[in-house]
């Protein structure tokens, strides 16, 4: 007598596939999500970095910009101080750039995008010191570099002889 056995397959993706294939695809799966990992964690670093770069950039040009200006805005020198943020025409990247006087008026002013809106609507959402036409101290310092609606805000107090005198 002959008796024969036939194995019936399962239903299934790895069902005829030796343990060696099945190791070999959970290795392959298991790198797969390692370097998918990786390579996300490395574009938010990237992003991070150029992100705290572009802030680094924008911060030395107002603090540059802040200690030329003194002079222009206890004396009230419009001419001056528009001279001073002509310098921003040679940055493509600079949209808007402004002195205001303590009480938030506008000393001078550089603008690229033409918009009072832009400016307007964006810088009191950003400084709601100004606002109110009143900036303090204690404002500057909280608001010294924001990010907001993809546009990096940066504020620096202007002093003259210690004295806060805009921004």
């Amino acid at each position: 007598a002959f008796v024969s056995s036939v194995r019936k397959p399962k239903d299934g993706f790895l069902s005829f596939s030796s343990i060696k294939t099945k190791l070999q695809i959970v290795l392959l799966l298991t790198s797969l999500l390692g370097l998918l990992l990786l390579s996300g964690s490395l574009t938010i670093s990237e992003r991070n970095n150029a992100v705290k770069a572009i802030e680094a950039e924008l911060s030395s040009m107002a603090e540059a910009v802040a200690h030329n200006s003194g002079g222009s805005l206890v004396s009230g020198d419009r001419e001056g101080a528009a001279e001073i943020l002509k310098s921003f025409a040679k940055e493509p990247d600079i949209i808007f750039a402004g002195i205001f006087t303590k009480n938030g008026s506008r000393l001078a002013e550089f603008d690229r995008s033409q918009s009072q809106d832009f400016k307007d609507a964006r810088l009191h959402k950003i400084i709601p010191a100004l606002a109110t036409e009143d900036i303090s101290e204690k404002e500057v310092a909280a608001t010294l570099s924001t990010i907001s609606d993809g546009y990096c805000y940066v504020l620096r107090p202007v002093l003259d002889n210690g004295e806060m005198v805009g921004a």
